[in-house]
C-alpha cells in the first residue's frame, strides 16, 4: 500500500515501513496553538529513521485517520466461483489484493 502525505511531497510504501503509528511531536508554543501536535510516523527499516505523514491536532483525530489506513490496507476483492453461464466449466472462488493508495486527509 502506498500512503501520500498530507503536505503531498512523500510517497511512503508501507511494505518498507518497520513501524507506524501515532506519536505526540513538539511545536513551537504560542497562545494559539498547544505546545504538541498529534502526528502519524513511518519508522522506515532503512536507509531514513522515518517520515511524518500527518499532522493533527487531537490524538482520536489521529488514532482515527490511523484506522482508516488499516482498514484500507485490509480490503480485498472476493468471488465466490460457481458456473459459468456460456460454458460448461465452473469458475473457482478467488481472492486479490487491488493495489491501494491512502492520502493522508487535510484535518
Amino acid at each position: 500500500m502506498l500512503i501520500i502525505s498530507q503536505d503531498r511531497m512523500t510517497v511512503v510504501n508501507l511494505d518498507a515501513v518497520a513501524r507506524f503509528g501515532v506519536s505526540a511531536i513538539p511545536v513551537s508554543a504560542s497562545a494559539s496553538r498547544p505546545d504538541y501536535e498529534w502526528a502519524i510516523l513511518a519508522d522506515m527499516s532503512r536507509p531514513v529513521n522515518g517520515a511524518v505523514l500527518g499532522r493533527y491536532t487531537s490524538k482520536e483525530r489521529a488514532i482515527d485517520v490511523l484506522q482508516e489506513i488499516t482498514t484500507g490496507y485490509q480490503k480485498y476483492i472476493f468471488g465466490e466461483g460457481g458456473p459459468l453461464a456460456r460454458r460448461e466449466l465452473y469458475a473457482p472462488p478467488f481472492a486479490f489484493d487491488p493495489p491501494k493508495v491512502y492520502t493522508m486527509p487535510e484535518e
